[in-house]
């Protein structure tokens, strides 16, 4: 028994020693939705317009049919090509018409599993863009960071266990902006 002590409390006077562990800045991995749905590019843009109604998304990666990530489509770009999409399938419109191709962000800006959110909250106010897409080493989307400003500052408060006050200072600035969805 007094090894026993002598043990613990050679761990407790290392432990108290011991310097505190680096904290590493969050990144993509920790707020991302992991395997999102994904869209063709030569699909029918009705046909996507119907996915992402049907998922309730607003972000659909686009990929070639190797699965590589090409296009970014948006609830934004359906509506500026056939306005309401809920509207234009009750319409059921010519669906061999537009395709997701002709309407999609061609090469969208993309993340990788260990980018720091930081990063990717600068690439979404800097494009002023709602999601960005997180592939692999093969440019295949893992995952969609559809972070809103308050997912990045809470992930930050999560992994720091205090608020970030670069993260603070970028929402209070985004918002004197016209960001009010933050």
């Amino acid at each position: 028994m007094a090894t026993l002590r002598k043990t613990e409390a050679k761990r407790t006077r290392a432990t108290r020693s011991a310097p505190p562990l680096a904290r590493t800045p969050p990144v993509a991995r920790l707020v991302m939705t992991v395997d999102p749905e994904t869209g063709l590019e030569e699909a029918s843009l009705f046909e996507a317009a119907a996915k992402m109604a049907e998922l309730g998304v607003r972000h659909l990666p686009v990929v070639d049919e190797r699965g590589v990530l090409v296009g970014m489509l948006s609830d934004r770009d359906i509506r500026t090509s056939i306005g309401d999409p809920v509207e234009a399938l009750r319409g059921r419109r010519d669906e061999s018409e537009a395709r997701v191709s002709d309407v999609m962000a061609a090469d969208p800006l993309r993340a990788e599993l260990e980018t720091p959110l930081s990063d990717i909250a600068g690439m979404l106010a800097d494009e002023h863009i709602g999601a960005v897409p997180i592939v692999d080493e093969g440019e295949r989307p893992v995952g969609i960071d559809d972070v809103t400003w308050s997912r990045v500052h809470q992930a930050v408060v999560e992994v720091h266990q205090t608020p970030d006050k670069r993260v603070e200072r970028m929402v209070q600035l985004l918002r004197s902006k016209g960001f009010n969805n933050i």
